[in-house]
């Protein structure tokens, strides 16, 4: 029997940054239209110089009040809101779709409207819980990354607080379905929505062809780093452990790749400080193809981030054959086969966190073994295929249910 082509809106919360949340919006949209369905993505703020520019022209992907971006003059927050705000009057607008996905706050909120005054049906998809209503240990001890010096969020996180809370609670609770991002949130959503969950982690690419070990000698070690440059993510414990790397391990490189922000200079000041300003490569926003190279050729990949709740950087090294090293924390320390796939550190043990990067680096042939190892387990569990495929299940049974 024929599946129903589907027309799909997507709400996701912002386009401002090359990161794993935006990439995943991309990936489900590209893989869902080679399906056969019609997909559009809108959202409350838009920067395509800024979020994957060498390939976001590709998707249909619109501002939901376009003339905001001039408006409010780069200041995300208060587009947002305004957005959330002024939505309402124009959710009549998507009567037309089958179905709508909320993709994290305000995706769920934007939906849930739609719903209520169209009868669209929707599901929901969290890679978290709201930040403002349930922020985590390092939320509280790092700042709110903007790209704007902004006072206009935490007004609005304090003042409406309880609205937001509401807003919040009401949109998931009326989802269809609630797809999660990994066991580990899965378990954080259960405890604090009440509501049963589907797993539907991030999947990546599997790459054919893995970086061979001697043409990586060949080329000059070095660790990888893939992270979205936030506080929250701690690349300093990558950084500090350099110095005790290099005595072992000659010539060894740290490779950070990402969007600069501001935080990107604090961590150059780190390195320079340190010493390692010819250690650590910062190497800016890289296209996919040159991220592919940059994975298949690393010969360890670290996470950093210590309260991470997926890390898609994470099944992305594993799926090129790289090992990672990570803390025994959050979302690595569920997709992560300890001493099989890489090593997981016991929170914060920096000296262990050092020899474990030392003993891939130095252990040519268990490096090797691990990285397979890695390729297999995201083969068997962690693939963009299966990923699409419960999401997809998950949108047709919403819309069989209508």
């Amino acid at each position: 029997m024929t599946k129903k082509k589907l027309k799909i809106a997507i709400f996701h919360l912002a386009f401002l940054y090359s990161g794993g949340g935006e990439k995943l919006v991309l990936q489900e949209m590209r893989e869902l239209e080679k399906r056969g369905h019609d997909v559009t993505c809108f959202t409350p703020t838009l920067d395509a110089k800024s979020c994957y520019p060498d390939i976001i022209g590709k998707y249909k992907i619109k501002p939901i009040f376009p003339g905001f971006r001039k408006l409010f003059r780069n200041h995300e927050s208060l587009e947002i809101f305004a957005t959330c705000l002024l939505f309402p009057f124009i959710a009549g607008r998507f009567k037309n779709y089958d179905v709508t996905i909320g993709a994290n706050q305000p995706g769920p909120w934007l939906s849930y409207l739609v719903k209520k005054i169209t009868g669209v049906p929707y599901i929901v998809y969290l890679a978290q819980p709201t930040r403002l209503v349930y922020p985590r240990k390092i939320d509280k001890e790092c700042e709110v990354w903007l790209r704007e010096k902004s006072y206009f969020l935490p007004f609005v996180s304090f003042f409406g607080k309880k609205f937001i809370w509401l807003a919040d609670r009401v949109s998931i609770e009326n989802a269809s379905n609630i797809l999660v991002n990994g066991k580990y949130i899965g378990n954080v959503l259960e405890k604090i929505y009440g509501k049963k969950v589907v797993i539907c982690p991030a999947g990546a690419d599997i790459v054919k062809s893995p970086g061979n070990y001697p043409i990586r000698e060949k080329n000059g070690q070095y660790i990888l780093v893939t992270n979205r440059h936030f506080p929250q993510k701690k690349f300093e414990y990558g950084i500090r452990a350099m110095p005790q790397v290099i005595k072992k391990v000659s010539n060894v490189k740290l490779i950070i790749s990402g969007n600069f922000t501001e935080y990107s200079k604090r961590l150059i000041t780190l390195a320079d400080s340190m010493g390692l300003s010819d250690s650590v490569v910062f190497t800016g926003y890289l296209d996919e193809k040159k991220m592919k190279s940059l994975y298949s050729g690393a010969s360890v990949y670290i996470y950093t981030s210590p309260e991470e709740d997926f890390g898609m950087g994470v099944i992305e090294a594993m799926a090129a054959g790289v090992p990672v090293v990570a803390w025994n924390k959050g979302g690595p320390s569920k997709t992560i086969i300890n001493g099989k796939t890489g090593f997981l550190i016991e929170p914060y043990n920096e000296q262990e966190y050092a020899n474990k990067i030392i003993w891939l680096l130095l252990n040519k042939k268990q490096n090797i073994c691990m990285g397979e190892n890695a390729r297999a387990h995201v083969y068997k569990n962690f693939t963009l295929k299966n990923h699409v495929d419960i999401l997809e299940n998950s949108l047709m049974e919403t819309v069989k249910k209508k």
